[in-house]
């Protein structure tokens, strides 16, 4: 494999699959408290059934690219949220160049 697909499959993937997670389980505590539980395993099955990279039923590419489009840029609306725009254009700017990458690289 080559370096920049290792980095954007390996590192970047993880590092805002991971960050998406802890926000939306973030809101979902503040706004559910501790029914926030639930709400974290139904997101957890919903990835490992539709968008993992070994997902049994798997989502079309051009689906997959926009629902992960929409999931993995929700902590950028928390930037926005707290009116910091700067950090919002850059987390999403991230996101998308991730995904493009990765389309590109025909690992999405």
């Amino acid at each position: 494999m080559k370096t920049s697909k290792v980095i954007n499959v390996y590192f970047i993937a993880f590092g805002l699959e991971l960050v998406a997670l802890i926000y939306v389980s973030y809101i979902a505590w503040q706004s559910i408290g501790p029914l926030a539980g639930i709400h974290l395993l139904l997101l957890s099955f919903l990835w490992g059934r539709y968008f993992s990279p070994k997902a049994s039923n798997r989502l079309a590419p051009r689906w997959l690219f926009w629902a992960k489009l929409l999931i993995l840029s929700a902590p950028a609306y928390g930037f926005v949220e707290q009116a910091d725009y700067l950090m919002a254009m850059a987390y999403f700017t991230l996101v998308l160049s991730h995904l493009l990458l990765s389309a590109f690289q025909e690992t999405l």
